[in-house]
């Protein structure tokens, strides 16, 4: 349970600290990549599921393309559509 509870600990200090950086690079609040991050978990979800059924390389080219359709969409309502595709990529590496 203490090494859960210290992995838990140190994966949310490494998101924070990413999390601040990208604000500082990109100019997006750290509120703003919260609510962003948030909004890219349902494509995320679907992006896993696709991945996971997919029986060709066409087929998981086919779903991270509509992944990023999908969280870019969710993002540009959050941030500028200039820094939604940014930002996804961005955030697609926490």
């Amino acid at each position: 349970a203490t090494t859960e509870a210290q992995r838990t600990t140190a994966t949310a200090a490494y998101r924070a600290a990413v999390q601040a950086e990208l604000s500082a690079e990109t100019g997006v609040s750290a509120t703003d990549l919260s609510v962003a991050t948030a909004a890219t978990a349902t494509a995320r979800t679907a992006l896993m599921a696709s991945v996971d059924a997919a029986s060709s390389g066409e087929a998981v080219a086919s779903a991270l393309a509509t992944y990023y359709t999908a969280a870019e969409s969710a993002v540009s309502s959050t941030v500028s559509a200039e820094a939604a595709a940014r930002v996804v990529v961005l955030l697609s590496t926490l």
